[in-house]
């Protein structure tokens, strides 16, 4: 897999802007994220932080080296909403799932909504 680096500027974005790198991590057996550039440890706070911004990550399971990035997105997301909202579905994992990508369009502060054409 190529590696990657430093993307192009946006279409609309400022002279002489770029997206930051792509963050790579790794998911610990134990459950902990760790960045494998900065060789440290990553909460979902920070990484919920960074994607509100823009910047995008990948991260791995360490035993499998499968991806994992769909699932730990999941955990920010979650980790982002009030804790009423992820009880009252009591349990139900579809009724959670709903709650969590309608509070997505919140957390990223309207990114990724679609544009009336």
């Amino acid at each position: 897999m190529p590696e990657e680096t430093e993307r192009p500027r946006e279409r609309g974005a400022p002279s002489g802007w770029r997206r930051p790198p792509v963050r790579r991590l790794r998911l610990e057996p134990d459950g902990d994220l760790y960045d494998l550039e900065e060789r440290r440890r990553v909460t979902l706070k920070e990484l919920g932080d960074e994607v509100k911004v823009g910047r995008q990550f990948r991260v791995r399971h360490a035993e499998t080296d499968t991806d994992c990035t769909h699932e730990v997105l999941l955990e920010v997301l979650r980790a982002s909403l009030p804790p009423q909202t992820l009880s009252a579905s009591g349990g139900d994992l579809f009724a959670t799932a709903r709650q969590v990508l309608s509070g997505a369009t919140d957390f990223l502060g309207g990114a990724g909504t679609r544009r009336k054409r």
